[in-house]
């Protein structure tokens, strides 16, 4: 690195159980040092086999797709984050997943396993209303177009009220036996005996 003019030159980076996202560093680190790696192994007697290129291919796949999961979690953790603007890049991350489906091996497989997982966990109802206020008149186009799952449009009149009712409803009091006896306010006290009780 330093014979290429680089000042600081990088180290590669160990994969961290507790960190997922050490993965693709790890990963992209590798690919960004590779020609510099196999020089640096090559002057070495010795010295363990290099990957070859499907090996490298596969690293690759590894580095492009968690490299979708990086952008995604640093665009959700933004400020300005909404329930719709999530739901948007979600579903712009699963359009992409799609794309890379067809030639990344590692994508076909977390596709499938991701379409199952979000359309099992995420709150369809509760997205949808977000999406059909955000975007009222282009709800079916949008949402027709989706690979998520949102209700039909005629149902979010009902899911804007239940929302309505959590959210603002008066809350229910509890049942339980109410006292027969009242009881009264204590006697309010004077001033000399206020002055006392400093």
């Amino acid at each position: 690195q330093r014979r290429r003019g680089v000042l600081k030159p990088l180290r590669l980076i160990l994969d961290c159980p507790t960190c997922w996202n050490y993965t693709y560093l790890m990963t992209e680190r590798y690919l960004s040092l590779h020609d510099e790696i196999v020089t640096v192994i090559g002057q070495f007697r010795g010295a363990p086999d290099l990957l070859d290129s499907g090996e490298l291919a596969f690293i690759r796949n590894i580095s492009e797709t968690l490299g979708l999961f990086e952008e995604l979690s640093r665009q959700l953790c933004s400020r300005d984050m909404t329930l719709a603007k999530a739901d948007k890049l979600s579903e712009l991350f699963m359009k992409l997943i799609e794309e890379k489906a067809h030639t990344n091996v590692i994508a076909q497989g977390l596709y499938e396993e991701l379409e199952t997982r979000m359309n099992a966990r995420r709150n369809q109802e509760l997205y949808g209303l977000a999406r059909y206020l955000e975007s009222g008149a282009n709800y079916e186009q949008i949402t027709s177009e989706s690979p998520l799952s949102y209700p039909v449009r005629e149902q979010i009149p009902y899911l804007a009220a239940c929302t309505y009712d959590r959210l603002f409803g008066e809350p229910e009091e509890p049942e339980r036996e109410r006292s027969s006896t009242v009881r009264e306010p204590p006697p309010k006290k004077s001033r000399e005996e206020m002055m006392l009780m400093k």
